[in-house]
């Protein structure tokens, strides 16, 4: 599937090489929160307490979903499930959605570790959805119109539906992360 030409990234193939939890200076970082935090800095270090994610941080979390977003039904702990990060975010979500060979669409740019996270244990397909091939594309700067975001995207699916790939996700991620510019 070759969705725009002028997009050489797409076609490269890449080496995933993600950082795993880093652990040098974790007794720095435990030394500074014991002086400046009541919390017990050993239970948030590493990659979570157990594998639905801290039991603190998701009773803090409904508790802000709650009150902030007042949804029509509550948010109930047992619903919510936290990752140590975005890899495992994506493995996750792509295992849990996709069989064989379906995919997810994503805007370019992003991140290049997401094709790796996409289609290595869970076997999916991530699909790239280019502005540049787009009618009235003119920069970069498109990737914020609301109208090329959404042609891109209708262009995209169509290809991939031709192309028998059946889109289960469409995945938004902030694509200059991490950003040097504080706003």
């Amino acid at each position: 599937m070759v969705l725009c030409a002028r997009i050489p990234m797409l076609n490269s193939r890449r080496v995933f090489l993600g950082v795993g939890e880093n652990n040098l200076l974790q007794q720095e970082v435990a030394t500074r929160i014991n002086k400046n935090s009541i919390i017990i800095p050993n239970d948030h270090m590493g990659y979570g307490m157990g594998p639905r994610g801290s039991p603190r941080l998701r009773k803090a979390l409904v508790s802000f979903f709650n009150s902030e977003f007042r949804a029509f039904e509550p948010v109930l702990e047992k619903e919510l499930l936290i990752l140590p990060g975005v890899a495992a975010v994506i493995d996750a979500l792509t295992w849990s959605l996709c069989n064989d060979g379906e995919g997810i669409i994503t805007p370019v740019p992003f991140y290049t570790g997401f094709k790796p996270m996409t289609s290595g244990r869970a076997r999916g397909v991530l699909i790239p959805a280019p502005f540049q091939c787009v009618e009235g594309y003119r920069s970069l700067e498109d990737i914020f119109n609301p109208e090329m975001n959404k042609k891109a995207l209708e262009r995209t699916l169509l290809q991939a539906t031709q192309d028998g790939v059946k889109v289960r996700a469409l995945m938004i991620s902030k694509y200059d992360n991490p950003n040097p510019e504080v706003a």
